[in-house]
């Protein structure tokens, strides 16, 4: 690629290199041969700057497609870095989640083994109130026993017996 300001001879350059414009003085110099001289087959130079144009455009593309290239890979680069982020944030609050389960677990846990302990309790309590009221009632039929065994040995009241009292 040939570059510069306006006005600084790059059409010239061309015109010249091509022999389109005959030089007045001096050489004009391509890959180490003097165009300038009536020998040279100017088709063949001019072959040859063709041929370099088609690799510079070439490679000005390849190098345009590598650009996007690497554009691209720099996009998927920063999506893949978002991504990550994305994916390490969610992780900690993951973790940060998981150890509040984990507390509540803890919680629930504790309750769960004093409700078991509640339920023993409960269980031998009732357990000795069954006992209990078993005993009462063996005694309270004890007691009527007695009570029977009492009235019979009483001697039997008479009209005579009611008239004193």
């Amino acid at each position: 690629a040939i570059i510069g300001p306006s006005g600084c001879g790059k059409s010239t350059f061309l015109r010249s290199l091509n022999r389109l414009e005959e030089s007045t003085s001096g050489k004009i110099s391509f890959e180490g041969t003097d165009i300038t001289e009536d020998s040279v087959d100017i088709n063949e130079i001019r072959e040859k700057i063709i041929e370099i144009q088609h690799s510079s455009e070439k490679l000005l593309l390849a190098s345009q497609n590598g650009s996007k290239k690497i554009s691209d890979g720099n996009e998927i680069v920063e999506n893949l870095y978002n991504n990550f982020t994305n994916l390490k944030e969610s992780s900690q609050a993951t973790d940060s989640s998981s150890e509040e389960i984990k507390h509540i677990i803890e919680q629930q846990t504790a309750a769960f083994e004093q409700i078991v302990i509640t339920l023993r309790q409960l269980s031998e309590a009732a357990e000795t109130f069954s006992v209990s009221t078993n005993n009462i009632n063996i005694s309270a039929e004890n007691l009527c026993t007695i009570s029977e065994q009492l009235q019979n040995l009483q001697p039997e009241k008479t009209d005579s017996d009611s008239k004193t009292e």
